[in-house]
């Protein structure tokens, strides 16, 4: 015959690690849900700001290295003169 299996204890709720913070328990989390409108967008700004920069610190770099000439192997034979 075959094995009976062990019941689980039949729990209503899923477990507490189930969901994922909402948007409020997140402000909550970080003291922002207190702030007022002003200082919300204060804050927002100062973020967009401090990214902004750190994209600005980057591309002069990239844009750098688009103007460096290749190395150039033989100049004369850029010239059209052949070695003599």
């Amino acid at each position: 015959a075959p094995k009976a299996k062990a019941k689980k204890e039949y729990t209503p709720f899923p477990p507490a690690n189930h969901q994922m913070p909402s948007k409020i328990d997140k402000q909550l989390e970080s003291g922002e849900y207190f702030l007022n409108e002003k200082q919300r967008k204060l804050k927002k700004a100062m973020e967009k700001r401090e990214e902004a920069a750190a994209e600005a610190a980057k591309t002069p770099d990239t844009r750098a290295a688009a103007f460096v000439p290749p190395e150039e192997k033989n100049a004369s034979a850029r010239l059209g003169r052949g070695t003599q």
